[in-house]
Formats: structure tokens, sequence, C-alpha cells
């Protein structure tokens, strides 16, 4: 029998995850979980098929604190290849105890954990179980020892990260290397698109506007020429005059550049769209393309 086809949720992830992959700080990539709305437009059914896939072990839920119901999605079997690339640089470096312990990980406990973190006792608790005799040398004495030496060595390689909630105070975040510079580029970009647009008449703008503004002066020189020149009613537009023919207020030096800076990385049009699914922005239909507004601006 042929394979079931992926859900529209699972589709949408393995598409953003090949987009990002080639600009990606983190190995392996990832997406976010308010990105697939602009994929999938029925939210329930995001929601709905997301825990689905989490629970059936194909996507894996990482927290990001970019927002309350943001969260990081990685493929679970790219979850997997990384411990098992970590355990082999723990064990090329001459760690061999390290490398059981993140090769227990791999094995115990995220089959067994689909939640964002795992408590400590429940860490220690999965990694004491050894694995099948057929399929490794490890006894339960050995396992047992590897369980004390805890979350340290896993948080060391960038499995897991402390929480600081005071509720949670003996847990751990699952997380993966890279994944906190990834969130910092969302922050960032985020800001400077705000306050890009907050720059603007009636805290607004057009979408191709900010595109260029992005991508700097020296850059979309050769598309402002094929833009019209002519404000409406036929009249040659004085320079600094916007499309409207309405009178752009200056922009602050090194405005431009630090947003073209912030978005460099992952591509103004990656940090546009999330920004609108992460409700930081809407995007308004136009007959001149999407106009960019600030919430609760009237």
């Amino acid at each position: 029998l042929a394979a079931a086809a992926p859900c529209d949720t699972l589709a949408a992830a393995q598409l953003l995850l090949r987009r990002a992959a080639p600009a990606a700080v983190t190995d392996p990539a990832v997406t976010f979980s308010h990105h697939l709305y602009s994929e999938v437009r029925h939210r329930s059914t995001v929601d709905r098929e997301l825990h689905e896939c989490v629970e059936s072990g194909q996507l894996r839920l990482l927290y990001v604190n970019t927002g309350p119901a943001d969260r990081a999605v990685v493929q679970e079997a790219d979850y997997a290849a990384l411990a098992t690339r970590l355990a082999a640089d723990q064990r090329a470096a001459g760690k061999p105890a390290v490398a059981n312990l993140v090769e227990q990980f791999r094995d115990r406990v995220l089959p067994a954990c689909k939640d964002l973190s795992i408590s400590v006792p429940d860490l220690k608790q999965l990694l004491a179980q050894p694995p099948a005799a057929t399929t490794s040398a490890l006894s339960r004495t050995k396992a047992e020892a590897l369980a004390q030496a805890g979350p340290g060595p896993l948080c060391e390689v960038g499995l897991l990260v402390r929480r600081v909630d005071v509720f949670q105070a003996n847990s751990y975040w699952f997380t993966l290397p890279g994944l906190g510079e990834a969130v910092g580029l969302l922050k960032t970009a985020r800001r400077e698109i705000v306050a890009t647009i907050k720059r603007r008449r009636n805290n607004e703008m057009l979408q191709r506007e900010l595109v260029l503004q992005a991508i700097g002066p020296g850059k979309n020189s050769k598309r402002r020429k094929t833009g019209s020149a002519r404000a409406p009613g036929g009249q040659r537009r004085k320079p600094g005059a916007s499309i409207f023919g309405e009178p752009k207020p200056q922009q602050p030096a090194g405005g431009g550049d630090k947003l073209a800076q912030a978005v460099q990385r992952m591509g103004v049009e990656y940090h546009i769209m999330d920004a609108v699914q992460s409700g930081t922005v809407l995007a308004i239909p136009t007959g001149m393309g999407p106009l960019l507004k600030l919430p609760n601006v009237s």
C-alpha cells in the first residue's frame, strides 16, 4: 500500500523547513508554529494537526520566548539525527561517557517525552533505563551511572536549557544549538520593522516600500527607475514625495541601515511574514499591494 499523504500542516512545515534551510542559524533548520498560518489559512486546523504530528512523533515543538503561543518546530527525525551527531562529536573528543548519555537521551527520553520541557526526576528515570541488550552494550549499572550525571552534560551540548520560571525551577526546556540566536534575529527584525513603520504617516506603509528600504538605496536604484516618476495628475513627483503625492517625513539617519542589518540573514520577506503572522503588524490588501500597519492604530 502507498504511504498516506502528509496532512496539510505537516506538508506546510516541511515546505517552510526547506525554505529556511539555506540561511538557517540552527542545524537542523527550524520553522515556527505561527509561520504555518501563512501556508494553511485555517488556524484551528493547524493547531489540531500540529498536536497530532507531535503525538505521532513526526514533529517536535521547542519553547521560544518570542510570544506566548510561539513555538519552534523541528522534524523529530532531524532532532534525533542531531543527537546522533552530537554523540559522535563527543566520542571523537574523547568523552565516551557524554556520548553514551546523549545516545540514551535520544533512545529513551525523546520517544517518551513529547512535552516542551522535562523535570529532572523524570529525566533521570528515563536515562536510567538500559537499552535492549540486543542493541546496546550498556548494562543497567552503566545506565544508572549515566543518569546520575543529570542534565548538565546535555545542557553543555545544547539539547537542554534550564527553565527559569518559578513554578518549574527543577525542569529543563528541550532545545537545540543555535536556537537562541535564531530567536534573537526574529526579535531584532520585528523591532526594526515596527520602528520603520512608526516613522511613517499614520503608522503604515506599503510592504514593497519596506522591502525597498531594507534592500538599500544602492541595490534598488534600478527598480526605482522603472517605477512611476509622476504624481497623480501627471505632474512629476518631487524628490522625497510618496507614491500618493504627499511629502514623506524624513527618516532618521541610520534607520534603513538598522533594518537592512536586522533582516540580512533570513531575508526581508521572511521577517515580514514573521511579523504579520505573529500579529506584530497587520497586512491589509490594497490595489498597490499589502499595506503594513501597526495594530490598534486608527
